[in-house]
């Protein structure tokens, strides 16, 4: 699986909980204006827009006991009335199993509904579904279809996804600049992904005019923000001064960051750097360190030319000392 295939699904699953979380808080802030002997009341006369502020109720606990059983219970009535929310609310239900049986066949069925009647949170998972494939069979076109729709209505993350889907061709033809406008608006939103990828755009000139200082005005965004792969190449235009004055101290101040979040490339870059010497005081422990976590972490001939600069390293080391930098990535491992 692609290191791209596995972001969409880190974002799926965050997507759940946070989608779920956003609309609890809002139901949340209605429970407490509204008692909840009002709310069922009208519930119980068949409101919808009741129906899903009492399942809310239910699956947080606020003003009557916690209960997911109830919540679907409560969350189905209004989705069968036809209200977009319960519906999507229904479909995350299923995704995670609260209240009903886990069932990933049915959650896509309820977020389809949803999607159709214009929940931008369900388009986004619908098409984070058929990019990945799974509970439904994988389809390019359809993921791309279905990001469109929630991209246009301003979704971030689906501008994102679709930026991405124009750069690989992934059920579009492949179209540089089309992706790159759609990071852009993304970017413009504040989406630090985004403003990474369109970074690295700009420094590899692919889609926009190259422009290093441009490249490096959306890297530092996506990297204050916290986008690791943004400090991994904010990093690399120190090291090569591109777009800013050659700092090599600086360069391993964000190839650490980046480093120590876990990025492969930035690990190793940082390891060379203490090889070298280059901006941070030459040191073949950390170095041997860092290239080590790299290694491990990568895979197929790539793994093969890391693990042989490990060992290249390590022929300038002591047995003691080589011990010491597999006891240091080991508690590094241990950490994460």
């Amino acid at each position: 699986m692609s290191r791209f295939s596995k972001t969409l699904i880190r974002l799926f699953l965050a997507t759940v909980l946070i989608g779920l979380a956003a609309e609890i808080s809002n139901a949340q802030a209605i429970s407490r204006e509204t008692p909840i002997t009002k709310i069922r009341e009208g519930a119980e006369a068949g409101n919808a827009d009741a129906q899903l502020q009492l399942g809310f109720a239910y699956y947080k606990g606020t003003g009557v006991a916690q209960d997911d059983a109830e919540a679907a219970r409560w969350f189905r009535k209004a989705a069968d009335a036809g209200d977009a929310t319960a519906q999507f609310s229904l479909g995350l239900a299923y995704n995670s199993g609260r209240g009903v049986s886990k069932d990933f066949v049915e959650a896509m069925r309820w977020y389809r509904k949803a999607a159709d009647a214009g929940n931008v949170s369900a388009q986004l998972l619908l098409g984070v579904n058929y990019q990945v494939g799974g509970a439904v069979t994988q389809d390019y076109g359809e993921a791309t279809r279905w990001y469109r729709k929630a991209a246009e209505a301003g979704n971030a993350d689906a501008q994102r996804f679709l930026g991405d889907a124009y750069f690989k061709g992934l059920g579009v033809k492949q179209d540089y600049a089309e992706g790159a406008r759609w990071f852009r608006r993304a970017a413009e939103a504040g989406h630090r992904a985004a403003q990474c990828a369109l970074g690295v755009a700009y420094r590899n000139g692919e889609g926009v005019t190259q422009d290093y200082g441009e490249a490096v005005r959306w890297l530092r965004k996506a990297a204050d923000a916290g986008e690791t792969e943004a400090a991994f190449y904010l990093g690399w235009a120190y090291q090569k001064g591109e777009g800013v004055t050659q700092d090599f101290a600086e360069g391993a101040r964000w190839f650490r960051r980046a480093a120590d979040a876990g990025n492969v490339s930035a690990q190793c870059k940082l390891g060379w750097a203490y090889q070298k010497g280059e901006g941070v005081p030459q040191n073949y422990i950390l170095a041997h360190m860092w290239v080590n976590l790299c290694t491990s972490g990568s895979g197929g001939d790539e793994q093969k030319v890391f693990a042989e600069s490990r060992d290249e390293i390590a022929q300038k080391m002591t047995p003691q000392e080589v011990a010491e930098a597999q006891r240091m990535a080991a508690e590094w491992k241990a950490k994460k």
